[in-house]
């Protein structure tokens, strides 16, 4: 197989990894989009129903939802198309989500997550846990391991985690405060929105981690487990969040190219639909099918264990086996 070595701005070095083994005709396939009413989740969603998916699109606000669901099913000429609601900052609702999805479907193909939000305060659930890191990271987490058997039983079938892909450094997870108390508390973590960043950077590497360790633990059951990192992509997570976050967002338009939400899904279905998952499994990509190469603590086999455990138990799985 050819590869290309490739230098990213940011010293990253990648590798362009040109695999084509990927399911062109997804008719009697099911995949579920966490996160999937807009951005790169209903991009990614709308392609997949084109191939013609059973698409579950599941999303926190019931109006957005049947919104995305009608433009998907107008865009991909494919009926098939659902609409779950949850909130992904609830376990309990994950839950709930699993199984309503078990209740409805036989199987599952593809299963991409993408939901997330950019936090500007720290905000503690009824569940005890940080919003932001519940639904950025725990959520995945559960909902992944609550249908991995459903995975399991009907190989080639991907997991697919857009998050951080190697970007950020292992040292800005901190397994004794998940809760990110002290990026919101600590005044030298600097202002608001560096506080909500460094949050967010954390629950990404949990992703990053998380990722690579299910690719151990599905290897040679036909399931992949990957991750990718978007880079700036044209979506309103900052505009979601507050006036800082807004302007922030007008200076990247002005200042970066953005790339469309579409462009990151032609890189998202590939690697949820692929037929050779070993090819693929623990690897982490950019938008454009470039394989990075991620930092050595995610290796860390006792970070990745001490990391599942503290999952486990934050989300109540632990109390299911």
């Amino acid at each position: 197989m050819h590869r290309e070595r490739i230098r990213t701005d940011g010293g990253v070095e990648t590798t362009t990894d040109p695999w084509t083994e990927t399911r062109t005709d997804l008719d009697g396939q099911v995949a579920l989009v966490a996160g999937g009413t807009d951005g790169i989740g209903k991009a990614t969603a709308t392609r997949l129903a084109e191939l013609g998916a059973t698409t579950v699109v599941v999303g926190s606000t019931p109006e957005r939802g049947h919104e995305a669901v009608e433009a998907i099913v107008e865009e991909s000429n494919n009926d098939a198309v659902e609409y779950v609601q949850a909130d992904f900052s609830l376990m309990s609702e994950i839950r709930q989500l699993a199984e309503e999805f078990r209740g409805n479907y036989d199987r599952l193909d593809a299963l991409v997550h993408t939901a997330g939000i950019l936090p500007y305060e720290r905000e503690m659930t009824e569940e005890g846990i940080e919003r932001s890191f519940a639904i950025n990271y725990l959520s995945r987490f559960l909902l992944t391991n609550l249908l991995v058997d459903m995975l399991e039983d009907g190989g080639p079938t991907g997991v697919v985690n857009v998050a951080a892909a190697g970007a950020n450094s292992v040292e800005l997870l901190d397994l004794d405060d998940l809760s990110s108390e002290r990026f919101f508390t600590d005044p030298e973590e600097g202002d608001h929105m560096t506080r909500g960043q460094n949050a967010l950077d954390q629950a990404q590497v949990a992703n990053d981690i998380f990722g690579l360790e299910l690719a151990d633990r599905v290897e040679g059951t036909g399931v992949s487990s990957t991750v990718i990192h978007p880079g700036a992509v044209d979506t309103d997570i900052r505009m979601k969040a507050d006036d800082g976050w807004r302007q922030v967002d007008e200076m990247l338009r002005s200042e970066m190219d953005v790339v469309p939400p579409e462009l990151v899904a032609e890189t998202v279905v590939p690697l949820a639909t692929v037929t050779n998952p070993s090819e693929i499994n623990g690897k982490f990509f950019q938008t454009g099918r470039q394989v990075v190469e991620f930092q050595d603590g995610v290796r860390d086999p006792e970070l990745r264990q001490d990391l599942w455990e503290k999952s486990a138990e934050l989300s109540g799985l632990a109390d299911e086996d």
